[in-house]
């Protein structure tokens, strides 16, 4: 909007009464008013002041910009920012990032049993390294101590165990019970697919080394190294929302239905020993798309609440967590493109 004059200073005021944000203005100086994401611009269209603290704001509100008119009618033009719409602002945030992911010249060169063996042996650290981030919120937000005592928050305690349940306890197929993580180390064997190197590094941890050391010994690519070393370094740094909010965003439904169809397609020719990976595949997506993505969110929205400084966290950890991704896609497709440069 454009205010100057007697205009500009009656929303000033008007603002200054309603009280609570703190906003910076284009020379570096601190002043306090109280709408978030709202800034003024002078007639030459520079901006004049843009929100920067608000980890005290009461009740946030955002100033519709795309109407020319009086500061007393423009005044009326806000919405409150509710934890959904918090939430609709991080997605659109990643949307740029996902499309990346979704549209990955990658599964352009699963085109043979080779290659999606290959994609296997590098997305299973993937598989296993998201129940880790998993059960370190069950285990701060539960507690695994005894003597045992309630959990702080027991919204976000529930909505975590009802998580974990199905990732690390699902119907198998076969009338047992396992982890997501088993599924798909169980579908790697019975299509042919090596499992050497993440059973060297699940090895390596039950023997107590840490998880660098157990990549090391296992001789995990480059690539798969950073990937589950950022996922490490976000569990360590134990914020529940940061950890939170790569569980919800940074994971989920990432594998598009394309990948599917080239699973139906190798697994026609394969005569059905892709069957295991084709139920993993389905389990996956349809507790993701019924169940825990909502309880996900759920979850990141009862720990963030109000505050802003928690859900900034929670988007930036998002973005990285999806960029990560995108280096562990890349360098997958670029060691199976080599592969096939060197068979022809």
């Amino acid at each position: 909007m454009h205010l100057h004059g007697s205009a500009a200073t009656k929303l000033l005021a008007e603002i200054h009464r309603l009280g609570g944000l703190v906003f910076r203005t284009g020379w570096g100086k601190i002043c306090e008013l109280p709408v978030c994401w709202c800034y003024l611009r002078t007639v030459d269209t520079q901006p004049l002041f843009q929100a920067v603290d608000l980890s005290t704001v009461r009740e946030e509100v955002i100033l519709n910009e795309s109407v020319d008119m009086g500061a007393e009618r423009q005044l009326g033009a806000y919405q409150a920012v509710t934890p959904e719409l918090r939430v609709q602002q991080i997605e659109q945030r990643l949307q740029a990032s996902r499309d990346r992911l979704l549209s990955h010249p990658i599964y352009e060169v699963i085109d043979s049993v080779g290659n999606l063996h290959r994609f296997m042996q590098s997305h299973v650290f993937a598989v296993w390294d998201f129940m880790s981030l998993l059960k370190s919120l069950q285990r701060q937000l539960c507690g695994t101590d005894v003597p045992w005592l309630p959990p702080q928050d027991p919204v976000a305690a529930r909505l975590v165990n009802e998580i974990v349940l199905g990732e690390e306890t699902d119907v198998d197929g076969s009338g047992n019970y396992r982890s997501h993580f088993e599924m798909y180390h169980r579908a790697m064997q019975r299509c042919g697919a090596e499992t050497t190197r993440i059973d060297a590094f699940t090895d390596a941890i039950r023997r107590g080394l840490s998880v660098e050391q157990s990549l090391s010994v296992c001789h995990a690519p480059e690539y798969v190294r950073r990937f589950v070393s950022h996922t490490f370094e976000v569990i360590a740094g134990g914020d529940l929302c940061a950890i939170a909010a790569a569980l919800t965003f940074s994971r989920e439904d990432l594998l598009p239905d394309v990948f599917q169809r080239i699973v139906d397609s190798l697994n026609s020719e394969m005569r059905g020993e892709l069957d295991d990976l084709r139920y993993y595949l389905d389990r996956h997506i349809e507790l993701d798309s019924d169940e825990h993505v909502v309880l996900a969110r759920q979850m990141l929205t009862a720990l963030c609440g109000d505050d802003a400084q928690k859900w900034q966290i929670a988007e930036d950890v998002a973005e990285a967590g999806l960029q990560h991704r995108i280096v562990l896609w890349d360098g997958m497709y670029t060691a199976m493109a080599d592969e096939l440069d060197v068979v022809h």
